[in-house]
């Protein structure tokens, strides 16, 4: 709910992609309100703001680990490799863009011309 409230997330999105009902998301919506992470509304507020900034930043620094052991010609490589599936996976339109994971998506492929 908090990242919704940051990224301007539909909270449809997670109604479907994670079973959430509206009743599950007003509950999120008032328990996050009694930290003063989101308005009643649920918009975010800046301590909500800064909190989700810090979770994506330890989100981010502990999924560092294997590409640190990959080393930046192990981790190209591996991108090069996933990126026919990754545009695949897109292509099939099963995951939506924007999206509950915040995956952005992919860039157009370069011009082979």
């Amino acid at each position: 709910m908090l990242f919704a409230a940051c990224q301007g997330v539909a909270p449809e999105l997670f109604h479907q992609g994670r079973g959430w009902s509206p009743e599950d998301w007003r509950a999120a919506v008032d328990r996050l309100a009694t930290r003063n992470l989101v308005a009643a509304d649920g918009t975010a507020t800046g301590a909500g703001r800064d909190l989700h900034v810090r979770i994506e930043r330890r989100t981010d620094e502990l999924a560092l680990e294997p590409y640190t052991a990959l080393g930046e010609d192990g981790t190209d490589q591996l991108l090069r490799l996933l990126e026919p599936a990754a545009r695949r996976i897109a292509a099939a339109g099963e995951i939506g863009f924007p999206n509950p994971m915040g995956l952005p998506p992919p860039e157009p492929p370069p011009d082979s011309s």
